[in-house]
């Protein structure tokens, strides 16, 4: 139940729908039994019965039909207000039901989809502030299918099963209370069958929520495998691995279709049986009830009202059971969700209440050590990068380059030293003034499915298009840009696949030189460039990087030359530094390298 209220407290903003429902819905009860009593006289006052019997019988009506009539007419004629009463009595009591069904439906659909809408975004915010190791432990296919699938079970819940509980709690109770009045004894046996009807919808639901649970785990790996697969189509496509991957996704299909099947047959049972057993019951109750008008101890119109409340009683319970099932699989989506949401942003747990305003000194690393889990990646690193400078990283693949730039970036936290910016601890400073102080460009260009204009202008929510043009003619983008069909108004698509590696790669350079940071960091920003778009992207870089202080990452040795200091890391420990001459003159592991990348003969 603790998850099922934590659910309803993001129904809190709505409680004006809530009060319009809670309104339709009584009003809704009140009806429905108004519209079982109102059966009594439209069968006892309305038809010929009661007091047309008497009638005809007073007249002395034993033989003649036309007389009879003639005596009935005479009364009914004395009777008629009373009996047009009733019948406009009804019809204003069903119209009055209608007006408040809908009401209570679609202040119900509202109420649901208000609060799914404000569940995902609250999700989406929760995951955008989970720390880089988070996503490093969650497949992506995953998360998208706790926003997606995982939430359409509580909008289902919330939004059509939820309304239902209530409303047919209401109608249930009123119904009750009519049995009650119209024949105690009866009433209270016809209830006492009720925990039969019970028992089956427990049994149903304990089964349903474990067939669910699973079913839900299973789309979620489909979902993985399924994002993991459209984004490397290339590779397999490469490796001729379509019917590799297919049979991977359909073992995952075949064991979420079990599941998915299972928590059906439970979901469809529950119909047919609730249907059954209501029916012998109504049967029983409508021989018992034979009896008592057979023994005038209740009138005709008394046991249709009576029939009518039992027959009225299934669809309630029926709606409340089936309510019962879609909300335990709403729990059940909700425990997933809440197991994201509950684990500490990386806002909470920072520390830092400091205001980085840029550099002023340097960038200080102090013997750093950092570990993914028990794999330790930098052993003991310390270098100073000045105001103004470029410090450049190489090495093999492994060695830890990547991993400092995420460490100055806050990305991650040092298992042991300091990074210092002008003598202040990284973690002292916030992590929105440090990252709104830092740019970054890094080897896989992350560009969206949106303009070019708001590409390079990301994170500003109203874009200055003259600084966007300026940005994009700083990283030499503004040719290919105007080339475009609609310019920077260009929808460029998922990823910038519409654009070729290079021109992604200056949109990148041109949004950091929008956002214009005092530090910079570039992580292999030209490494799966060929040649010619190597070059124009480096002249972009080389503008990018003047008077700021920078930090690069570098696969391409050829592109940190200029570099006011190169750090050679291997197993994370700094074996050389120094500046290019510098290192090309002292014929190590620098020069070795240098001399592989150019394709020159080395010793």
């Amino acid at each position: 139940m603790k998850i099922f209220f934590r659910l309803m407290a993001f129904a809190k903003n709505y409680k004006g729908w809530i009060a319009v429902a809670a309104v339709s819905m009584l009003l809704v009860a009140a009806m429905s039994g108004l519209q079982a009593y109102l059966i009594k006289p439209l069968f006892d006052d309305v038809l010929m019965g009661g007091k047309a019997k008497e009638m005809v019988k007073a007249a002395g009506v034993v033989k003649g039909l036309d007389h009879g009539y003639e005596a009935y007419l005479a009364w009914a004629r004395a009777h008629m207000p009373d009996r047009m009463a009733v019948v406009l009595i009804i019809f204003i009591v069903t119209v009055l039901k209608s007006i408040s069904l809908f009401f209570s439906t679609y202040s119900f659909g509202v109420l649901g989809n208000s609060m799914v809408m404000d569940m995902r975004n609250f999700l989406y915010r929760r995951l955008l502030h989970q720390p880089l190791s988070f996503f490093g432990r969650e497949t992506t296919g995953v998360l998208v299918s706790r926003i997606i699938s995982d939430v359409n079970y509580i909008q289902l819940a919330v939004g059509d099963r939820i309304g239902d509980v209530f409303q047919q709690g209401f109608t249930l109770l009123g119904l009750v209370s009519l049995m009650f009045s119209i024949h105690v004894k009866l009433a209270f046996w016809s209830l006492c069958m009720g925990p039969l009807l019970v028992y089956p919808v427990v049994a149903f639901v304990r089964t349903l929520r474990k067939a669910s649970l699973r079913s839900q785990e299973k789309m979620g790996q489909m979902a993985a495998l399924l994002t993991q697969t459209l984004l490397g189509v290339r590779i397999v496509k490469a490796f001729t691995a379509e019917e590799f991957a297919q049979k991977d996704f359909g073992d995952l299909g075949r064991r979420q279709l079990k599941f998915n099947l299972k928590a059906h047959r439970v979901h469809d049972l529950n119909g047919p049986i609730m249907e059954t057993l209501g029916i012998a019951f109504a049967l029983a109750m409508f021989i018992y009830a034979g009896h008592l008008v057979d023994t005038q101890r209740m009138t005709v119109g008394a046991f249709t009202s009576f029939l009518a409340c039992i027959f009225m009683l299934y669809q309630p319970i029926k709606k409340i059971s089936l309510a019962n099932l879609s909300i335990q699989q709403a729990i059940t989506a909700g425990q997933r969700l809440f197991a994201l949401t509950d684990i500490p942003g990386e806002k909470e747990t920072s520390t830092g209440t400091r205001e980085l305003g840029g550099v002023e000194k340097e960038i200080v690393f102090d013997h750093v050590k950092f570990s993914y889990g028990d794999k330790p990646v930098i052993e003991d690193i310390s270098f100073t990068i000045p105001r103004g400078k470029v410090v450049a990283i190489v090495g093999p693949s492994g060695s830890g380059k990547s991993t400092l730039a995420s460490l100055l970036g806050g990305f991650y936290k040092v298992d042991g030293g300091t990074i210092r910016i002008d003598g202040v601890d990284l973690a002292d400073f916030t992590l929105d003034s440090l990252r709104g102080q830092t740019g970054l460009v890094a080897q896989e260009t992350l560009l969206f499915n949106d303009t070019v204009m708001r590409n390079i202008a990301f994170g500003d929510r109203a874009p200055d298009a003259e600084r966007v043009r300026k940005a994009a003619h700083l990283a030499f983008a503004e040719d290919f840009i105007n080339g475009l069909p609609k310019q920077y108004e260009t929808t460029i698509g998922d990823m910038g696949v519409l654009i070729s590696g290079g021109e992604r790669q200056r949109i990148a350079i041109a949004r950091a030189l929008y956002k214009n940071p005092p530090i910079l960091i570039l992580d292999e920003a030209t490494s799966n460039l060929d040649t010619k778009a190597e070059r124009i992207v480096q002249r972009a870089i080389d503008t990018l990087l003047e008077n700021r202080t920078a930090l690069v990452i570098a696969h391409r040795l050829s592109t940190v030359v200029n570099a006011h200091q190169i750090l050679v890391i291997e197993g994370g420990h700094i074996v050389e530094k120094g500046r290019h001459d510098e290192l090309m003159a002292l014929q190590g592991r620098y020069h070795t390298l240098f001399k592989m990348q150019t394709g020159e003969p080395h010793e």
